[in-house]
């Protein structure tokens, strides 16, 4: 009999340590779970978030897009054949103010072609002929749209020192002079300036496609047959 019952009592034991076991791991179960969705709530805050993709900025009338500006600038101005940058409010160089304004122009179509090193011979002359006008200089580039010439000079200006960098080449898809200017005042970061243009030269692209000046033309074509038809 006592036999039996310290067998009886050793399984009621076992049993009971069995139970607890389960227990504890069941409420376990809880812990590890609210320990993972914090790790992973920390992980999504603690990951960067990737920076939306600027709207490109496109006017129709000068036929050109820009997928971004240089780092440093915002729109200025964006209206009829008027295109401008400016320095964002709050950039600072050295502890001063950063200043400074980037424009492109675009000629009308030409039916011959473009003389860019006639154009950029002639830039000299131009600073020359302006108040206290110098010329730094030019030379060919090569851009995403093909080859440019660029140029650079400084003057006065309303008591000021300023020094303009210039890019002449021609439209990607049309046979116009395009005309990139950046002036800023005269300093010592004439490096740094000129390839703040450049970087704006790279980003041009036509706002309208080939494909879509094909399909136009095709149109065109098409009215005019059944026009006369």
């Amino acid at each position: 009999m006592d036999s039996t019952a310290s067998i009886h009592r050793a399984s009621k034991r076992s049993q009971r340590r069995a139970e607890d076991a389960v227990r504890t791991r069941h409420s376990q179960v809880p812990t590890i779970i609210t320990i993972c969705l914090v790790a992973a709530a920390l992980a999504c805050a603690e990951a960067p978030q990737p920076e939306p993709e600027p709207d490109p900025v496109v006017n129709q009338q000068l036929n050109v897009k820009f997928p971004k500006v240089p780092h440093d600038f915002e729109v200025a101005t964006n209206s009829g054949n008027q295109l401008e940058l400016s320095v964002r409010s709050g950039i600072e160089k050295d502890g001063v103010a950063k200043t400074g304004k980037m424009w492109v122009t675009v000629d009308e179509r030409s039916d011959f072609g473009i003389d860019l090193v006639g154009i950029m011979q002639g830039q000299k002359d131009e600073y020359l002929a302006l108040e206290g006008g110098a010329f730094s200089g030019s030379q060919q580039l090569g851009t995403p749209s093909g080859v440019g010439y660029y140029s650079r000079g400084q003057f006065d200006e309303n008591g000021a020192r300023q020094e303009e960098t210039r890019v002449h080449l021609v439209h990607p898809t049309e046979n116009r002079l395009v005309t990139f200017f950046y002036r800023y005042p005269a300093g010592e970061d004439s490096g740094e300036r000129v390839q703040e243009l450049l970087v704006w030269v790279g980003e041009l692209e036509p706002a309208e496609s080939l494909e879509t000046e094909g399909s136009s033309d095709a149109e065109d074509g098409t009215d005019a047959a059944d026009s006369a038809d």
